[in-house]
This record gives C-alpha cells, sequence and structure tokens, in this order.
C-alpha cells in the first residue's frame, strides 16, 4: 500500500505508554498501520516522576512502530493531570473593508484573540475549540467565512496546562527524538471523547469518563460541542492501593486478582461465586492469604464510592453553575473494564451508563479495540480533523478531502 498522509499519536500514562500511527491509503481508508506498547513507571497520578523510566518506555514504543517501517519524528500528544484546567474565552476583532466577506485570516485572528483571555497564573493554552461566532451582534453563526460585516466575535472552549509540566514533557519527548505538532499536545479527556461518543449523545448531553490508572479524565457535550471537563488525579491506581493495604499483599498481586476476581460490588455476585476463595502471595512471600470474591468486592466498592461520588459532583456542579444537564454517563479505561461497573455506575449517578471501546473509521485493529486505548486511537481522530494538514507528512491528500472522509464516514455512522 503507498504510503499518503500519516500521523502519530502517543499517549504516556501511568502504567503504559501507547503510541499509533495512520494512514491514509489511496483507496481513501485512515488505516492504523503501526503500534507500540510499553510499560511505564515514570509517571504518577499524571504527574512526570521519574524521566528516564519515562524516556525509556518512549523508546521502546518508537522502536516498536520502527519496527513496522515508520519513523516518527513528531506526535499529537495526549496531556493529563489536574494541572490542566479549562474555561470559556472569548475574542473579538474588527473587519476591514465593506464588502470584502469575512476571510478565513479573520477567521484564525478572532479564534488567536480567544487565547489571551482567562490563563491561569504559570500556565499556557493548549487547545482551543471554537463554540460560535458572531457577526455584528448576530449569534448562533457556525461558520463566518464570506459574511460581510465588522465586527467578528468568537466563543472558544479554552484548555491549559502547567507551563512547567509542559516543558517536562517537551524535554522527555525531546530525549527520545520526538517533536509535537503545532497545537498537538490534547488533553485525554478530548481525545478519549472523540473515539467513544456518537454524535447522538453529544447532541442530548452526555459526561465521558476515561477510568485510568492514574487519573480520571472527565468531559461533558451539550449540542455538539464540548461543555465541560476535568481531571481527579486518583483513578485506578488506588484500587490496588486500597487492596494491597487491606490484605497485606504486594501491589502487583493486588491488581492480579482484582483483573481476575474483581467486581465493583457484592451484590453483582450471584450463585455463590462470592464465596470464591482467592489465594494470594503476602508481603513477607512465606505465607499466602485467603479471602473471597466478597470480600474483594467490599473493598473494591469503597474506594468506587469515592470516584463515582466525585463523577457525580461534576454532574451537579455543571447542572447548577452551567446550567449543563448530563442524559448519559460513557466510561472507558482500563478501570471500567471492572465486572458491574456499569451497573453501580448507574445506581449512583442516576443516569443510563454504558462502558465503550474505541470506534474508528474504518477497521480497528484486534490489539487496539478495548477501552484501555481510547485515549491514543481518539488522539489520531482529533489530529486528522484539527490539525493543519501541512503538520503531517503528506504527498497527496488534502485538508478538504481528509475532512470530507471523516465528515462521510459519520454520516454514514448516525
Amino acid at each position: 500500500m503507498a504510503k499518503m498522509d500519516t500521523l502519530a499519536a502517543l499517549d504516556i500514562g501511568t502504567s503504559k505508554v501507547v503510541c499509533a500511527v495512520a494512514e491514509f491509503s489511496h483507496d481513501g481508508d485512515l488505516d492504523i498501520v503501526a503500534r507500540g506498547v510499553y510499560h511505564c513507571s515514570g509517571l504518577t497520578n499524571g504527574v512526570l516522576t521519574n524521566v528516564s523510566e519515562a524516556g525509556d518506555a518512549i523508546d521502546h514504543v518508537i522502536a516498536e512502530v520502527e519496527k513496522a517501517g515508520y519513523g516518527v519524528d513528531k506526535a499529537i500528544v495526549g496531556i493529563t493531570g489536574e494541572s490542566v484546567t479549562s474555561s470559556y474565552s472569548t475574542g473579538v476583532v474588527a473587519i476591514s473593508g465593506d464588502d470584502q466577506g469575512i476571510t478565513k485570516a479573520d477567521i484564525d485572528r478572532v479564534i488567536k484573540s480567544t487565547n489571551q483571555v482567562g490563563v491561569p497564573s504559570g500556565s499556557e493554552i493548549v487547545t482551543v475549540i471554537p463554540r460560535g461566532f458572531s457577526v455584528d451582534n448576530q449569534r448562533g453563526i457556525v461558520n463566518p467565512e464570506a459574511l460581510i460585516g465588522h465586527r467578528l466575535e468568537a466563543e472558544a472552549y479554552a484548555c491549559a496546562a502547567s507551563s512547567s509540566y509542559l516543558r517536562n514533557l517537551r524535554g522527555l519527548l525531546e530525549g527520545s527524538g520526538i517533536g509535537v505538532y503545532d497545537k498537538g499536545f490534547i488533553p485525554s479527556s478530548i481525545a478519549s471523547s472523540w473515539a467513544v461518543l456518537t454524535e447522538d449523545e453529544k447532541a442530548l448531553g452526555v459526561m465521558m469518563v476515561d477510568m485510568g490508572l492514574g487519573t480520571l479524565d472527565l468531559a461533558i457535550y451539550v449540542n455538539h460541542e464540548i461543555a465541560y471537563s476535568s481531571v481527579l488525579g486518583r483513578g485506578g491506581s488506588y484500587l490496588a492501593l486500597d487492596v494491597a493495604q487491606f490484605f497485606n499483599i504486594p501491589r502487583s498481586e493486588a491488581e492480579r486478582v482484582i483483573l481476575e476476581e474483581g467486581s465493583a460490588s457484592a451484590e453483582f455476585l450471584t450463585d455463590g461465586s462470592g464465596d470464591k476463595a482467592i489465594v494470594a502471595q503476602s508481603v513477607s512471600n512465606d505465607i499466602q492469604v485467603t479471602f473471597t470474591r466478597r470480600d474483594l468486592a467490599n473493598v473494591l466498592e469503597a474506594q468506587l464510592d469515592e470516584q463515582l461520588g466525585w463523577m457525580k459532583e461534576q454532574m451537579e456542579q455543571a447542572s447548577t453553575n452551567l446550567r449543563l444537564n448530563v442524559s448519559g454517563v460513557v466510561l472507558t479505561g482500563g478501570t471500567s473494564l471492572l465486572m458491574g461497573l456499569a451497573q453501580k455506575a448507574r445506581k449512583v449517578l442516576g443516569v443510563p451508563v454504558r462502558v465503550a471501546a474505541p470506534c474508528y473509521p474504518s477497521r480497528l485493529p484486534q490489539n487496539l479495540a478495548s477501552p484501555i486505548y481510547s485515549t491514543v486511537v481518539g488522539l489520531l481522530l482529533y489530529g486528522v480533523a484539527n490539525l493543519p494538514v501541512q503538520e503531517r507528512k503528506s504527498k497527496v491528500k488534502s485538508k478538504q478531502n481528509v475532512f470530507q472522509y471523516i465528515a462521510d464516514w459519520l454520516n454514514k455512522v448516525f
């Protein structure tokens, strides 16, 4: 298959680093053609804590991708952690000339002007998502190009991150020979949303939560647009920590038993399955610890109650402060695979809940068809739709064709 446009995405998480490369072919398919995954312990709850270990993990995934014949010198990169913040911002520019009409350059200027509003001290804007335009106070305009007016306003949703966090992340990537696309740092909540949410869900009002090992990344969409996002630096690792401490077993043993026998609540353990004995090695390594699946579920449920309680608080705050109504919740990420979690979440949150794996316009490789990989798949989808075409390695495809491909696919699916 001849190589056309290619785009690389990099998800640097608490438990793993994932790199994926997508490529457009002559027949218009957007195929994921290379993937690399490697265990990583260089981040804790979204914070870079060991540059050497994180750098080694990046080197390993890049080497895996290179084995498939795809060199990576630039990537779109997911970011997370409690230093990632968001806010609404507005911008306004004057339009010169009476009959010229608003140009793409004017639209770029007004979007850029929104970057100057509401940036927290010590942070920098990484992502700006236009939410609508006004021309001479006429609101609700989706695309103002070619309209005639004197005053162009834009409302945008802006995401920022700590400048020190971004400097450290850039340094980490540069150490592995990887640059970042212009506007290529994307919050994980936004990326995962691109991979798992349907247009119907975004229209009606939906909350997406990516339940990773280190963080919970949350985004709320209403009327097809992102309206709120937040990060909790308390992910699935806290489940393993609680289990390890309660039963006095190593963290690795805790992760194993959760994966093999875990449940979000003891009430989902029917037909006597809650009485099943679980044997694990103790911390002292000379004795074994025995407990039941019910015991394990009770420990997990206590931590899950805290995490689901935070989600409910975010829903209520969005409703009270921003008048955002959520009609459903979509969970993704590794922790979302815990048995019974959707049912448990439905009881706590009071709305329909589903667990989602990433959806992709062409065939998704089986080794990425899991909620674990929603962020990296979403980064590719976001990058294709939003990065300037010159930012990608391009020989034939134009930006217009890229957008048309995505639009055609969305029309077929939704």
